[in-house]
Order: C-alpha cells, then structure tokens, then sequence
C-alpha cells in the first residue's frame, strides 16, 4: 500500500531470479517493494512513500539475503 493514501499498489516489479525482500527501506512505517538480485549483488526498492526506485550495489554476486529478525537487535 502506499503510505500516501492506504490504496493497494499492484505491480510487476524485479525480474527471474530475483529475491523478494519487502520492508521499511525508507522509514515511514510502511513495508516497501524491493528484491535482491543475487547475480550481482544489487538491491532495488520501490519507496510507498514517494514511489521512486533506488538501486544499490551492496553485496557479492551468489549473496543472499536474511530477514531482520535474524540480525542482532
């Protein structure tokens, strides 16, 4: 949903091979559209609260991701 107005935002959004990575990227209590791309070590995020893109390589190519309620809180 986007944060802006509670509508449900359906969309196609990454590509084969992709790792579905929901969560709060950019911090305004809403879960965002991302996937981790594994080939190359990039992250993209669709933002709910301005519905930009951002794209950042952050990782090795074969990386996998882990949810947050496995990181040291």
């Amino acid at each position: 949903m986007q944060s802006t107005n509670g509508i449900p935002n359906i969309i196609t959004f990454g590509q084969a091979g992709d790792v579905i990575t929901p969560g709060d990227y950019d911090g305004d209590g809403t879960s965002d559209i991302a996937v981790f791309r594994p080939a190359d070590g990039d992250w993209y995020v669709l933002k709910s609260s301005d519905t930009t893109i951002t794209g950042v390589n952050w990782g090795l190519a074969g990386d996998v991701p882990i949810p947050a309620a496995y990181l040291p809180q």
